[in-house]
């Protein structure tokens, strides 16, 4: 799903202090970097510290924030792009998020439209990534209710855990409407080895479960596969950008 841009505000400076704030820690090689996060009444920024001689801050947000701050209330979701300045590939992600009921975090990582992998940010957490070829990382807000308790305000699909896998694995979803899903799994050939049929599914969260089987009942060999996953709103037609949602997920099998 594709953000609404943020509202415009008025900014302003941001306190140095950093209490009180969620925190993303962005650890490259031997150097790790904080970025901070959360809802405040006056949306702002914070300057990112004065670059190394010779160069450019590793990671901060767009234009070389540290720190960004949104609305209690988002009406629409919110996107910050991570500026990564490195040729690393490996990145290691670790977090502190209080969870707030209006609201959640997702830390997506996309190559040009396409969402190669996403991870909802909750609690105390870490994950270490592969970064994909030309991929940028973005943290996106997005509202949580729509104004019915428990009903998502919009499409979202979370990572496969455990992943890597063996014996099976389970990724998390959520539906603002009741929609028609359906997924494939396919190899790095671009071969389908498993896929499901078209589900009607209520508004809500709802998981997938797969156990490294393919339609053939045999088990796959070991490597890297991709679930594209789409649903479709009910009686929106598909042709509606809020009723159509289309993600994929990689997955890594180890037999």
């Amino acid at each position: 799903m594709n953000p609404s841009p943020a509202l415009s505000k008025t900014t302003r400076s941001m306190p140095p202090r950093s209490a009180g704030l969620n925190r993303l820690n962005i650890g490259v090689k031997n150097s790790t970097s904080s970025l901070y996060f959360g809802p405040d009444s006056l949306p702002g920024s914070m300057d990112a510290p004065p670059a190394p001689p010779g160069g450019n801050p590793v990671i901060s947000f767009e234009k070389g924030k540290i720190g960004m701050t949104h609305e209690y209330y988002p009406k629409y979701p919110i996107e910050y792009e991570i500026g990564l300045n490195t040729p690393e590939n490996e990145i290691y992600f670790s977090w502190s998020v209080e969870f707030v009921g209006n609201f959640g975090y997702i830390l997506v990582e996309r190559i040009g439209a396409q969402e190669v992998s996403e991870i909802r940010l909750e609690d105390i957490g870490s994950a270490r990534l592969a970064r994909a070829p030309g991929s940028k990382f973005f943290l996106q807000v997005h509202p949580l209710n729509s104004g019915s308790a428990g009903i998502p305000a919009g499409y979202a699909m979370g990572d496969f855990f455990p992943n890597p896998f063996n014996p099976s694995t389970r990724v998390r979803f959520r539906l603002p409407f009741e929609s028609v899903v359906s997924y494939d799994i396919s190899n790095l050939l671009g071969e389908t080895v498993a896929s499901s049929a078209d589900l009607s599914l209520p508004a809500g969260e709802h998981t997938i479960n797969w156990d490294g089987r393919g339609d053939d009942g045999g088990t796959v060999g070991s490597g890297v596969y991709f679930l594209a996953f789409t649903a479709r709103a009910s009686g929106h037609g598909g042709d509606e950008v809020e009723g159509r949602y289309r993600a994929v997920r990689k997955l890594l099998f180890i037999r």
